[in-house]
């Protein structure tokens, strides 16, 4: 996986798949390897509750008419990711207050698309590379798949946008998130 799946296979793959989520399929399998004497390895890029994740931001965005998906629009639906949620809530995030914070965000700055016009959504380039930070960073690891801990790790990449704006305001850094994952330390003990 690590040694096949390089940065310009990564950004097609994160291409291909914002396509895919964004008309309602959830079809994340990735073959790898080369023709002569590697043996062909499937490999799940995606765990299954983030691809659910994305599925469901992608469709609420489509119901809203959202004209774009945004990081914002994927830190909101990584709330109700297991992985990911638990992660926010064990280094001290109110996720209720980060819900409704994002949902007003998300609701008054994002262009619609108008009734008259179908048009697909648009993943933002930021978007695009978080999915991309995310896939490099469990390269870099070894691991199988990408999960929601992985995404929200990625988010923090995109120091100007308002998801790390709203995490900020939790009180939750990369390196909060970093330090659950990697040694389960908690700012909060149970």
């Amino acid at each position: 996986f690590n040694k096949y799946f390089n940065e310009k296979k990564c950004r097609k793959f994160v291409q291909f798949a914002t396509r895919i989520i964004s008309k309602g399929y959830g079809i994340f399998e990735c073959r790898g390897g080369t023709t002569t004497a590697i043996k062909q390895v499937e490999v799940r890029m995606f765990s299954k509750t983030l691809e659910f994740t994305l599925n469901t931001a992608f469709n609420e965005a489509r119901v809203k008419r959202h004209e774009f998906i945004t990081v914002e629009h994927l830190l909101l639906y990584l709330l109700d990711n297991p992985d990911a949620s638990t992660i926010l809530s064990s280094c001290g995030a109110n996720l209720d207050r980060l819900r409704a914070g994002l949902g007003i965000f998300i609701d008054e700055t994002t262009p619609q698309i108008p009734l008259h016009i179908e048009r697909e959504i648009q993943p933002t380039l930021s978007f695009q590379r978080v999915l991309q930070r995310a896939i490099y960073q469990v390269q870099s690891t070894g691991k199988p798949e990408v999960t929601g801990s992985n995404v929200l790790t990625a988010i923090f990449g995109e120091q100007d946008s308002q998801a790390v704006y709203f995490l900020n305001q939790e009180n939750i850094t990369r390196i909060d998130v970093v330090n659950y994952l990697s040694q389960g330390i908690s700012r909060f003990p149970a």
